[in-house]
């Protein structure tokens, strides 16, 4: 794995890519992230698990990609949106917490400079207007207690609209869902009270979505891409033109969700 340090991240990472990607000894499917805090202790640290310390940072990342909330990245995913016009990269934030190490948030970059972060509770809505993403879960309050989903499958698909040589963006997210938990005042077995729920669900994953986006807009990151397919479909696209209005693009999200028969009882 890559290793970065907060204050070079904050600083200009721009140095530790040309010399990442001249060195032939680094493939570009290894992984990329930010140590928070001290390195030499994060290292030296004593885990309750056996593992080598950069095999448990491998397998930790491997699992959260899998099977949570974590974007899939490597070195050369994380270079290509690095390097790409209308794009900027990202990368998770790795801390030592006692005898384990864990993956904290998600630092945001505005071209070479590590300018924010998402927490945690973010990775699910980011993940999935992101990427095809399944397997991750999450829980909603409705109906005075609460369900948890697990998303079997979302796919994003982003629409561009083109008025003036001025955009506006809509992402509709499709997500296939099982119930996995519910509260037992929530009679999911009802057909009405499931659509309600799903009802209830959509509107929360739209409301988080609008207020995920609005942070990243304010600053001023790109980890979506949306200035790389605003250019796509405008010819006449230059960078400080789209750097200027980035802030204030009108952005909607839409999610479409269905809950698949899970069985869950009350």
């Amino acid at each position: 794995m890559v290793h970065i340090t907060e204050k070079l991240a904050k600083k200009d990472v721009s140095i530790a890519y040309d010399q990442i990607l001249r060195d032939s000894s680094i493939g570009h499917t290894v992984y990329v992230g930010i140590l928070e805090g001290d390195g030499n202790e994060l290292f030296s640290g004593k885990y309750k698990n056996n593992y080598n310390v950069a095999i448990y940072i491998k397998k930790l990342l491997e699992h959260n990609m899998e099977t949570g909330s974590l974007p899939h990245d490597n070195l050369h995913l994380n270079s290509y949106r690095y390097y790409e016009v209308g794009r900027d990269t990202f990368m998770p934030i790795l801390k030592k917490q006692k005898d384990k190490i864990e993956i904290t948030s998600m630092a945001l970059f505005k071209q070479d400079k590590y300018v924010g972060k998402l927490e945690q509770k973010d990775f699910f809505i980011f993940s999935g207007l992101l990427e095809k993403h399944r397997l991750n879960s999450k829980e909603f309050k409705t109906h005075g207690g609460y369900v948890l989903i697990n998303n079997i499958r979302s796919i994003p698909s982003y629409h561009v609209q083109i008025k003036n040589g001025k955009p506006s963006f809509y992402i509709q997210v499709k997500m296939d869902a099982r119930l996995q938990d519910v509260s037992k005042m929530i009679n999911v077995g009802s057909k009405n009270n499931l659509e309600t729920v799903t009802k209830s669900i959509e509107k929360q994953l739209n409301a988080e979505s609008k207020k995920l986006i609005k942070k990243i807009q304010n600053l001023n990151a790109d980890p979506l891409g949306l200035g790389s397919k605003f250019k796509q479909q405008y010819k006449l696209f230059k960078l400080k033109e789209w750097e200027k209005i980035y802030k204030t693009v009108p952005i909607k999200v839409k999610y479409i969700v269905n809950i698949e028969h899970s069985g869950v009882i009350e």
